[in-house]
């Protein structure tokens, strides 16, 4: 292994030489051309920092800009001072050259200065000359040949310092004033007296002691599960024991889900180290997001680990459940359901008039469907379902609708319940069990029978804020007594479905035990701030039971980029094709993987147009859907809900407009509102590096559309280019 032959200063089997660009430097080959940077920590034994890996090119691009450390005293933080080439100048722009004219086309803003906000006492620190200084700060293309000229004349430590600070992004260029004014320190290696300031800057640095020792080889660990580490605020989390259930929530991504995916591996390896016979339960929102948690659980787990863990859909898990008690998995069919609907909707469609719920009282199909009070009576038939079972359903006549912002008076209450209960019997003896009824039945079985298939050690669900009180109520149930099984990790603020309950009413404490994770990861600045404006605006996480909890907003990460941009088209077509040219050059001239790309979109017609001109441009899709995420070498097509629990490097919101987003049957209910802004949040956010948003002014049939009212919301935090 590398690091414990380094370590043990033996012969290391790996290719190797020392690399005098940087002090202390080795450099490793690894398999398919990559390598790895260490630096020796200096004043210590057997201590080296991984500082890169990567191609070879790209790290010899990296030995030739890295110039040393910043540090700060106060925080005791620690940060990397590099100079920006031109290619990594290249991965940061946002849209391709010819959007970019298009941006430029707009008032020219005020020239500012080469260095910045830089005084004279900033630059005689820097080791400018008195007599040079004056030139210097009237300086103001940084691409001129005066700028370079002006540099080549600097001592080799000032024209280093310099040009970092004219490439660098505006947390770098503060660092390096904060340097100039004595407020940091700079260090060309890091010293054994600063080493731990590592544990303090998360963002900056893996852990290497975090690897299981049989991983260590880099060989048989592939590069992908850089990932799966943990940040020094996350790792507490992951094997700490409670007496009662605890809940994680966390700013959108802050690594909960990777919090979650640890933790379930944490208690295999405890059940295979006792010898028990238990097992590991782990329940997340969807098909897709089982998928993906699988995967990183293969990536990061042994096979033995692996066999201990089960991750299920709820759905999923009842089904086996109701399988494994009475030997046959129910099922239904959409068109039956809708036509049983529809029945029971005409059959009652004049007594919900009299009582003022349906304005509507024509019995045509599908016009009533879309009728926004026909809307009501189905969200409120499933507020039913996700709350009571079959034989307590008369408890809604009382029931505290949390959530639910329309009022009801009792004749109201009583109408939907007679609907209800025509429509729940005609499924039941038509042997139609839709999803609700699946989870209600489990619920019931695990009640009468108590013991499952299988005794879960822990029982760790993902995305909580989305389940119903239903499927809640089946794995508190599946917990018995020992509620300290159960880890809940979600969100208010991530919430996009109305359910109607707090997990506090249904008995379930867990104060005391319950973690906030404030730091984002995932995102560029710019668009943490975008989508936390729009946070702030429509008071996304209002409608939670913990609410101050969960409008908290995020501590940006230290990435940065362009802002988000919106592009305003005056048709689909030209829309669609702005789009896919744009994934074109993403792909030809940044590199940037087509799995890596996602376009979302909330309507159909925008979906099947999208793939329909990626297609003609040359450029696989595929629109993956709750059920699995589909091929690896394609663009994702997907709608805003599927999206939720993913990230891409690049996302196209496509379809941008007012009554897609929102959508225009939820414009009327505040709770139903505040879940379309909470639905564009978690869309907006699974954008890690680029996030393009975008509309028609007419759409497929000529008629106008307008721009998203959660346009206004963020609109300082955006660019906006109209085609």
């Amino acid at each position: 292994m590398i690091l414990s032959e380094l370590q043990m200063e033996t012969k290391v089997s790996k290719n190797f030489r020392d690399d005098c660009r940087i002090p202390n430097c080795h450099k490793f080959e690894l398999r398919d051309g990559y390598r790895i940077v260490f630096q020796k920590i200096e004043g210590t034994q057997d201590s080296y920092l991984a500082l890169y890996i990567g191609s070879h090119d790209e790290v010899d691009r990296y030995l030739d800009h890295h110039k040393g450390w910043i540090f700060d005293p106060t925080k005791h933080g620690l940060k990397e001072l590099r100079l920006m080439s031109v290619e990594d100048e290249q991965v940061n722009i946002v849209v391709s050259p010819e959007l970019q004219s298009k941006l430029k086309g707009e008032p020219a803003e005020q020239i500012s200065k080469v260095f910045g906000d830089l005084d004279a006492t900033h630059l005689n620190k820097a080791g400018v000359p008195e007599d040079k200084i004056e030139y210097a700060l009237s300086l103001s293309d940084p691409d001129s040949l005066d700028v370079m000229t002006f540099l080549e004349g600097m001592p080799p430590q000032t024209e280093s310092l310099l040009l970092a600070y004219i490439t660098g992004g505006e947390e770098h260029r503060k660092e390096i004033k904060l340097l100039l004014e004595g407020k940091r320190e700079f260090h060309p290696v890091i010293e054994s007296a600063i080493a731990d300031a590592i544990d303090t800057t998360p963002n900056e640095f893996i852990d290497l002691r975090d690897l299981p020792e049989e991983k260590k080889a880099f060989d048989s660990y592939p590069l992908e599960d850089w990932m799966l580490f943990l940040h020094p605020d996350q790792k507490p989390i992951v094997s700490k024991e409670f007496n009662g259930p605890a809940r994680l929530r966390g700013v959108s991504g802050s690594g909960k889900t990777v919090i979650a995916i640890h933790r379930a591996r944490y208690f295999a390896r405890r059940i295979i180290e006792e010898g028990s016979n238990q097992y590991v339960l782990f329940i997340t929102f969807n098909k897709s997001l089982a998928e993906l948690v699988s995967n990183l659980i293969d990536r990061l787990s042994l096979l033995r680990e692996k066999a201990k863990i089960h991750v299920f859909t709820m759905d999923k898990w009842c089904r086996d459940f109701i399988k494994f008690r009475i030997g046959n998995v129910p099922t239904w069919q959409d068109a039956i359901v809708q036509s049983i609907w529809d029945d029971s909707i005409n059959k009652h469609l004049t007594n919900l008039s009299l009582v003022g719920l349906c304005q509507n009282i024509s019995n045509t199909m599908p016009a009533l469907r879309r009728d926004r009070d026909i809307q009501f009576l189905e969200d409120e038939v499933k507020f039913i379902y996700g709350k009571f079972i079959h034989n307590e359903s008369n408890k809604y006549l009382t029931c505290d609708r949390t959530g639910r912002v329309r009022r009801l008076i009792p004749k109201q209450r009583q109408a939907i319940l007679d609907l209800y209960t025509t429509y729940a019997e005609e499924l039941i003896s038509k042997k139609q069990y839709i999803s609700g009824e699946i989870n209600r039945t489990a619920y019931a079985l695990l009640k009468k029978y108590e013991i499952p298939e299988f005794d879960y050690r822990a029982i760790i669900i993902d995305e909580v804020q989305d389940l119903s009180e239903v499927e809640l109520s089946v794995l508190r149930e599946l917990a018995g007594n020992n509620t300290e099984k159960l880890f809940f990790v979600g969100d208010g603020a991530q919430r996009i479905y109305t359910r109607g309950y707090s997990m506090k009413n249904m008995g379930i404490n867990v104060v005391g035990r319950s973690f906030v994770l404030k730091q984002n990861y995932r995102n560029t600045k710019e668009i943490m701030n975008a989508a936390s404006m729009l946070m702030q605006s429509q008071g996304i996480g209002k409608y939670d039971d913990e609410p101050e909890t969960s409008q908290i907003l995020a501590m940006a990460s230290s990435h940065t980029a362009e802002k988000p941009l919106l592009i305003i088209a005056h048709t689909p077509d030209e829309e669609w094709k702005t789009v896919a040219k744009e994934i074109k050059y993403l792909i030809n001239m940044l590199k940037i993987q087509p799995h890596e790309i996602c376009c979302l979109a909330r309507s159909n017609w925008e979906r099947e147009g999208i793939k329909k001109t990626l297609e003609q441009f040359g450029i696989k899709a595929v629109e993956y859907r709750a059920e699995g995420i589909g091929a690896n070498d394609c663009i994702k097509v997907t709608s805003l809900h599927n999206s939720k629990g993913h990230e891409f490097k690049v996302v196209f919101i496509v379809g941008f407009f007012d009554g897609a987003i929102p959508l225009l049957d939820n414009t009327h209910d505040p709770e139903n509102f505040e879940s379309e802004a909470a639905l564009l949040y978690v869309a907006m956010t699974r954008a890690k590096d680029l996030l393009y948003l975008s509309y028609p002014e007419i759409d497929q049939n000529k008629l106008p559309l307008s721009q998203s009212r959660f346009i206004d919301n963020i609109r300082d935090a955006i660019d906006i280019i109209h085609l």
